[in-house]
């Protein structure tokens, strides 16, 4: 059996890309697994609360197989532009197979979610998920999203998160540490990786903490919504038009 990622190995650039190349292929079937289809609800969702209009121009972070930058293509359309930017070289060979919405512009960028190679003000919305506790710099990575943000533009995370109550939290973490494990194994996916979830979430800060740390990355209007009885969390946020109060 592989051995479990080191969490600070795996949070680097190379380690979240070597972990994710390793179960590309079946990336989405563990999900579907482990959720019970739930995630494409939740992504939904995000989309909803990012409001994207025809013809704006979208980043998805921490893409993977490209879902959530494809449900954003559905409202951006053919006048609009989405770019999914992430690690992995492989999860994004997978999102390249995929079917775009009929005249969608879809761009596929393997890059840092820390140091994004685009001006200021670049994008309409800019979105990440279950992709955040995989950066091995938090902080940099809001302050990018926020910078390529255009003022008035939405930010949001969908990602883990911690339930209020003790006992939903222990339920939560049997699921994460053995259940999704095994989930992914019998899904012909490597188990090890997902045993790198748990130890993940509990660096990840919480879904209120994440909200406290957008604010001081300068985002207005930052909002929490829990999901799945909090174990899931959408996190969002908007730049600031110039004039504003935020």
């Amino acid at each position: 059996m592989t051995a479990v990622p080191d969490l600070a190995e795996s949070r680097t650039p190379d380690g979240v890309s070597r972990m994710f190349d390793g179960i590309a292929a079946r990336y989405d079937r563990i999900n579907d697994l482990m959720t019970g289809g739930m995630h494409r609800l939740w992504k939904r969702k995000l989309v909803a609360v990012l409001g994207l209009r025809q013809g704006d121009r979208v980043l998805d972070l921490c893409s993977g197989t490209g879902d959530l930058a494809l449900l954003e293509a559905t409202v951006t359309g053919a006048g609009g532009e989405v770019v999914g930017l992430d690690f992995s070289d492989r999860m994004l060979g997978v999102a390249r197979t995929r079917s775009v919405p009929a005249g969608a512009p879809v761009s596929w960028v393997l890059g840092d979610a820390t140091r994004l190679n685009w001006p200021d003000a670049s994008f309409r919305a800019v979105s990440v998920g279950f992709g955040l506790r995989n950066v091995e710099d938090l902080g940099a990575a809001l302050a990018e999203a926020y910078r390529v943000l255009e003022p008035g533009g939405c930010f949001a995370s969908l990602d883990l998160g911690k339930p209020r109550s003790r006992i939903l939290r222990l339920l939560t973490a049997i699921h994460a540490s053995f259940i999704a494990p095994w989930l992914a194994w019998l899904a012909g996916g490597d188990r090890a990786a997902y045993a790198y979830l748990p130890r993940s979430n509990r660096h990840f800060p919480d879904q209120r903490e994440l909200a406290r740390r957008l604010e001081i990355s300068g985002f207005a209007e930052v909002t929490v919504q829990d999901l799945g009885l909090g174990a899931v969390a959408l996190v969002s946020g908007r730049k600031p038009v110039a004039g504003s109060s935020a």
